[in-house]
Formats: C-alpha cells, sequence, structure tokens
C-alpha cells in the first residue's frame, strides 16, 4: 500500500511525529486530499534553532493565511536560542491573532535583559505555561500587574521578597523549602495545583512570617517528587492545605515517616477532603522497621478510602508505596520480600502506571507475582552481589528464560531494550526470541563487541534490519572504539538505523558509518578527547551535507 492510499486517521497518527516545517515542505500543494488533511489538524509549532529556510518558508505561509495561524494551538521557544526568530515572529504577529494558541512554552528567560524580560513577559495574558529559569524580583512585579488566573509556570528557586499577590494558580518547582512555602502561599493565595519536584529539609523559619495565619485555602493538588523531609515537617505543611484533594509524595530515609496512626490523625484532622493519597516511602531496614511491616493494613485505610499499600523490603532497604505504584520507573530486584496486601488488587494494576522497567534477571528464577503490563522502556541487569553465572547457552534455558521474562513483563508494547549489563548471558537465540515477540521495539543498546558476534546469526540480522531504528552502542570499557576493521561485519545489521550512539575515535571510521548507513538521521559520538575541537568542528558539518545532525559528546582538545 503506498503512503497516499492510507485512511485519514493512520495519516493524522503520522503527522503527529512531524513537524510543522516537515509537514508543510513535504505535503503542503503535493496533491489536493494531502493539502486539505494537513489544513485540518492541530499544530505545535516549535521555533526552529536551525534550518531558517523551513522556517521562512512557513512563516509567510502563516502571514498570508488566517487559516493556517488558526491551526497553531501550541508555540515553543527558547529565548536563548532562537532569538531572532522570535523577534521576527513578533514584528509581524500579536498573539492575539493566533485565536486557537493554548499554550505558550517560553525557555532560558533568565537569558535577557530587563527590559526585554518585560516586553515578553506582558505578551502572555491568556497563555497557560511559562517555562523560566528563575523568579526573580522584577518578574514577580512584572506578572502581578496582569490578568493571569490560569497561567501555570515552571520555576526554579529565588525566594520572594515583594509584598505583592499574584493571581496564579498553577506551579512548578524545581527545588523549595518549608520556610518558602509560607511566602508562596502568602503571595499568591489563589494556588490551586503546586508541584515540587524536590522539598528541601530545611528547619530555618522565617519570623517575619507567622504559618498559622497563611493558609493555601485554593490547594487542590499537591505534589512532591523528592524529600527527605521529617513528618513533622509534612504535618506543619499540611496543617495549611484544609481543603487539599489530591497528595503525592516520595519520601527517602525518614523513618518516622512510617507510623499510620500520625498520618491517620493528621488526615482527620487537616485534611478532611483528601479523595487520593499516593506516597512512596523508602528506609534502611532494621529492626525497629522489621516491627512496622504492617502498617497502613487497617480499615481507616482499606474500607474507608480504598487506599491500599503494599511493602517490600531486602536486607538493606524497604518501601512502602500506595498501589497503584505511581512512578512510571520501577526496579525489580533479586530477595524482595513483599507483604500479602499485593494481593489486595488486581495484579496487572498495581504497576499500571510503570512503562520503564530496571529488570534484574536473578530474578526470574524466583517465583514473583508481579506482571508489568505497560512497559515501553526494559532494562536487564544482573546482580554482580549473588557472585552466580546463570547457564543461559543451552537451548533449554534459553527458551526458560524468554518464557519467564513473559511471565513477567508483557513484551508486545516494549520499545526500547538495553542489554549492556548482561550481553554476557543473553545469546544470540534469545535476543532473536525477545524480538519476536516484541513486536514494537526499535531501539536497542548493546554492547559492540556483543552485536558483532550476533552478526552470524543470519535470522537475527533480518529481524533486526527490520525492526531497529535506534541503536547505542556506545561503552565505557577498554574496547570501546569502533575499529575500522570490524565495520563491515558491524555494518550488515546497520542498514536501517536512524539514530546511532557510539564511540569512535577515527575520522575513517565517520566516514565510512555515514556513507554505508542510508537511514541514518541522527549520529551522536563519544569521543572524549579522542578528536581536536577543530575536527569535532569536520564532522558536524560533513555529516550536515548528508543531512545526518552529529553530536559530539565529550570534550575535545585544542
Amino acid at each position: 500500500m503506498k503512503f497516499e492510499q492510507l485512511p485519514n486517521e493512520i495519516l493524522f497518527q503520522c503527522f503527529e511525529y512531524l513537524n510543522v516545517f516537515d509537514i508543510f515542505y513535504s505535503f503542503d500543494r503535493l496533491n489536493y486530499r494531502l493539502n486539505r488533511l494537513i489544513r485540518n489538524i492541530s499544530l505545535h509549532l516549535n521555533l526552529p534553532e536551525k534550518n531558517k529556510p523551513l522556517f521562512g518558508e512557513f512563516f509567510h505561509k502563516i502571514l498570508l493565511n488566517s487559516r493556517i495561524r488558526n491551526q497553531i494551538i501550541s508555540l515553543k521557544v527558547s529565548i536563548k536560542r532562537t532569538c531572532c526568530q522570535l523577534n521576527a515572529f513578533l514584528s509581524f504577529f500579536s498573539f492575539i491573532q493566533f485565536s486557537q494558541l493554548q499554550l505558550l512554552t517560553i525557555a532560558d528567560l533568565n537569558q535577557t535583559n530587563s527590559e526585554e524580560k518585560k516586553s515578553i513577559l506582558l505578551l502572555l495574558s491568556n497563555f497557560l505555561n511559562i517555562y523560566s529559569n528563575d523568579m526573580a524580583d522584577e518578574i514577580c512585579e512584572i506578572l502581578s500587574k496582569l490578568l493571569l488566573p490560569n497561567i501555570q509556570m515552571k520555576l526554579t528557586f529565588n525566594s520572594i521578597t515583594n509584598y505583592i499577590t499574584i493571581p496564579i494558580t498553577s506551579l512548578t518547582f524545581y527545588q523549595y523549602s518549608l520556610n518558602d512555602l509560607w511566602q508562596l502561599f502568602k503571595y499568591i493565595p489563589m494556588l490551586k495545583y503546586l508541584h515540587l519536584e524536590t522539598l528541601d529539609n530545611c528547619s530555618y523559619i522565617n519570623n517575619r512570617l507567622d504559618p498559622a495565619d497563611i493558609y493555601a485555602f485554593h490547594l487542590q493538588q499537591l505534589a512532591v517528587d523528592y524529600s527527605k523531609c521529617s513528618f513533622e515537617t509534612y504535618r506543619l505543611l499540611l496543617k495549611q492545605t484544609p481543603n487539599l484533594k489530591i497528595l503525592t509524595i516520595n519520601i527517602e530515609y525518614q523513618t518516622d515517616i512510617i507510623d499510620d496512626v500520625r498520618w491517620q490523625n493528621l488526615i482527620e484532622s487537616s485534611l478532611q477532603h483528601l479523595d487520593i493519597f499516593n506516597f512512596i516511602f523508602v528506609i534502611r531496614i532494621d529492626d525497629i522497621i522489621l516491627t512496622k511491616v504492617h502498617q497502613f493494613q487497617n480499615d481507616f485505610w482499606h474500607k474507608y478510602h480504598h487506599w491500599y499499600v503494599n511493602y517490600e523490603f531486602n536486607s538493606m532497604h524497604a518501601i512502602f508505596y500506595t498501589i497503584p505504584y505511581m512512578k512510571n520507573e520501577y526496579s525489580l530486584k533479586p530477595n524482595m520480600k513483599r507483604s500479602d496486601g499485593f494481593k489486595l488488587m488486581n495484579n496487572s494494576k498495581v504497576f499500571k502506571n510503570v512503562t520503564g522497567l530496571f529488570l534484574f534477571v536473578d530474578i526470574l528464577n524466583e517465583h514473583y507475582e508481579y506482571y508489568f503490563q505497560n512497559i515501553t522502556s526494559l532494562t536487564l541487569y544482573q546482580d554482580s552481589m549473588l557472585f552466580k553465572e546463570l547457564d543461559f547457552h543451552q537451548r533449554q534455558q534459553e527458551n526458560k528464560f524468554v518464557e519467564s521474562l513473559q511471565i513477567t513483563v508483557n513484551l508486545s508494547n516494549l520499545k526500547h531494550l538495553n542489554i549492556k549489563n548482561t550481553c554476557h548471558i543473553i545469546s544470540s537465540t534469545m535476543l532473536l526470541q525477545i524480538l519476536k515477540k516484541a513486536p514494537k521495539l526499535s531501539s536497542i543498546a548493546i554492547e559492540k563487541s556483543a552485536l558483532i558476534s550476533f552478526v552470524i546469526n543470519n535470522e537475527l540480522c533480518q529481524y533486526f534490519n527490520q525492526m531497529i531504528k535506534k541503536l547505542d552502542i556506545r561503552s565505557y570499557s577498554k574496547d570501546k572504539f569502533i575499529q575500522f576493521i570490524k565495520l563491515n561485519k558491524l555494518c550488515k545489521i546497520l542498514l536501517n538505523i536512524e539514530e546511532l550512539q557510539c564511540c569512535i575515535e577515527q575520522t575513517d571510521v565517520f566516514l565510512f558509518i555515514i556513507n554505508h548507513m542510508p537511514k541514518l538521521k541522527d549520529l551522536k559520538i563519544d569521543s572524549w578527547y579522542a578528536f581536536r575541537q577543530k575536527t569535532c568542528a569536520w564532522l558536524k558539518m560533513t555529516a550536515s551535507q548528508l543531512n545526518i545532525k552529529c553530536t559530539v559528546v565529550g570534550y575535545c582538545y585544542l
């Protein structure tokens, strides 16, 4: 079937993977049907750092055609990297002309001077997102004069000192302390959603502020990605949020946090509207913790709130978490013990949020009831502390491995596989079986030497060429660089690779790769002093002549 014969629904999905410039450059005026289709989709405009000709061509299209302007629902720009394009854009357009624009993302705002900040910020009266790198007083002063009831900001910490009130309802901060939160609640009283990437464990309290008089009455959702704060810190914080409905927290290495009675008292006294409580508590294991393994298992949690808590522990750590597990990544290690409360929910729902799994293959010989339904990224490890080598090299054991893997992981959604740590036990036959069971797999991270040894398996090469578009063969071993004499073997299974990450120290290897990989679009090179700065610039320029984006990671010497 030809591309133009695909149904509209499939074409719409294809367009989602393309940027707006490529869509119009490739399909505009190609034929009547495609011309209509691209004028009936939502567009996300990301001002490019490069490719200025495409930007100029599209710029004139939206200048002349208001219908295309109305297709744009989001605009993203980096002040630092695309200032020229933004200035050109703003010299011809006002944001009012984009009637459907819902999301404006501005990065690197702190790279501009005060006047530029002011002129940019004054354009933001109706948009939902600003991504800034600071919250200096001058920005607060500007924002306080704007009517921004729906604005969401993502900011790094810089304390607010001016006595101003900012009408913002949604905020994301990189790092904050309890003292900063008192100020936040005082100056942004309409806040409904607060996301803290890190909550500092700081005991300092500003004497000028009395927390007893500062309440976040409108706050309904609070999320803390990471903290090492004690229960007392959270008690002080949550007493000021009486209308909170959703609480999501991740706390590590605070033993007093494992106390279901104290949490129950706090919730009953200060959080009477709390509907959803998601948490992960990680603590070091000791005799005291072992006596608390049945915490959070009474009627208050199960019967009255339908909050189910599981715990797991090994010889070093214990983890208590609400079901379903709230993070999108999980590490499944051997010798873990878990609670019977795990059985209170359908097994497939416990880890329904997890899309990235770090799996220690040693557990495949153990009998766990874990099941991961929605995994898109899988990294296989072997626990070196167990001092045992798994014998997978006989066909019977190889088949058993893949069968055990399928019992734990649904491979049908898998897109990325990392086997760098287990190449010594994963044979070509086993990798082939995984490819057959994972139809969506398109990305692999593997040791270079292992990949070269797999070339002798013709059926594996065939599947590899059909499925894999992204390959990572970077290594930190002594034999990390690709040798020219091995390139012929390696390129046998690189014919359809579009993205390659590797270690190169010779320019002839580089030239061979870019000239023998016809579909390569993105090349990332780990050099680490292998090239001079002038050579690095030459690599990038040479690759760009073949429409290949080349990035050199590491250090280039003078």
